[in-house]
């Protein structure tokens, strides 16, 4: 009895000592995570080499070498227009303060003429200035975001090493954790790997593509229409997409308000040209290319987004429907398993 208790807390305390050296290291993760994400993305691409004659390897240099023309092309030629629209950006703020300043006043200045009674003035008064100081804090904070991204970016450029050599050996790393999984359990892990892996897998690879296509439409139809900062626009609106539901709208609104400031018809065109690419992105895309991989109703979306937001801010609202996606495939995967009569075949 006491040798059991005594066990138990000797694995317990090891568990707490794992923990609190992984937590102490955690700085070191991003690399190793990112260059997971890059994996579980490539390889459906090394796949369909291979069944097109390729060798693992081969597919893989051959994959390689086509990433690294597209990183040359980037650098060369998008980085530069984005440093550019960047320093422009910066250099046009107090000029783009000055007139959503002058907006929001002749929009107060109307509907002054208006009999309202004081006490309601006085809280549209309050909401203006609040919005002008959103407004404000906004440009600003996108400027930083972006900048932000550009700087977390080259912190991760050890990724694509590490997911080189991971794809490099990737049957052999399977086969060194499932060795490592106890026998009786075997079957009951990789069937659960499995339906997480159905679950998530095509949902996560499907999402990035349709927000880089987002992405893409949205920076030409901004250049068509003479839109100011094109470039970093259609970069807000593809990185925000990957957010369901509120993703678009959060991405559209940078746009809107540089358009309101060269005139209210560009707005106009802005707010045509963004519904248009959501419902191509609703309607043709999503279908074709997630189908109902995550079987999640829109309420349940809308709310796990909402907890997300509010837990973990910008994080949680990117990686909220994924990590519920991936619970939902656990609990059916447990129901089947011990509930239902047609319980998941091991694999």
């Amino acid at each position: 009895m006491y040798r059991r208790i005594l066990y138990c807390l000797a694995i317990l305390a090891s568990l707490l000592l794992l923990g609190f050296f992984l937590y102490r290291i955690r700085g070191i993760f991003a690399p190793f995570i990112f260059a997971i994400i890059l994996a579980y993305i490539f390889n459906p691409v090394l796949v369909f080499l291979q069944k097109h004659g390729f060798s693992r390897l081969g597919a893989l240099i051959a994959l390689y070498f086509a990433l690294a023309g597209l990183v040359f092309i980037t650098a060369t030629e998008v980085i530069p227009i984005i440093i550019t629209e960047l320093n422009t950006f910066a250099d046009s703020l107090p000029r783009y303060t000055s007139q959503i300043q002058d907006t929001l006043r002749a929009v107060n200045r109307q509907y002054s003429r208006v009999g309202i009674p004081q006490s309601l003035r006085q809280v549209l008064d309050d909401a203006i200035k609040r919005g002008e100081e959103e407004l404000i804090g906004l440009t600003g904070r996108l400027v930083d975001g972006v900048i932000g991204v550009f700087s977390y970016l080259l912190k991760l450029i050890l990724a694509p090493v590490l997911a080189f050599y991971i794809l490099k050996d990737l049957t052999a790393l399977k086969g060194v954790v499932v060795n490592g999984i106890p026998y009786r359990y075997r079957g009951d892990i990789l069937s659960l790997l499995e339906a997480i892996d159905g679950a998530v897998g095509g949902f996560i690879l499907g999402h990035v593509l349709i927000s880089l296509l987002v992405g893409v439409l949205s920076a030409i139809g901004l250049y068509l229409l003479q839109i100011d900062f094109a470039l970093i626009l259609g970069l807000v609106a593809g990185i925000t997409n990957i957010i369901p539901y509120f993703g678009p709208i959060i991405g559209a609104v940078p746009a809107l308000v540089i358009a309101l400031l060269k005139s209210s018809r560009h707005m106009v065109y802005v707010i045509i040209l963004f519904t248009v690419i959501q419902q191509v992105e609703s309607n043709i895309l999503a279908p074709a290319i997630l189908g109902d991989r995550v079987g999640l109703h829109p309420l349940a979306v809308i709310f796990i987004l909402l907890v997300g937001g509010e837990l973990f801010g910008l994080l949680g609202l990117l990686l909220a429907v994924p990590v519920a996606a991936m619970g939902k495939a656990v609990l059916v995967w447990l129901w089947q398993r011990f509930f239902s009569k047609n319980p998941p075949s091991p694999s």
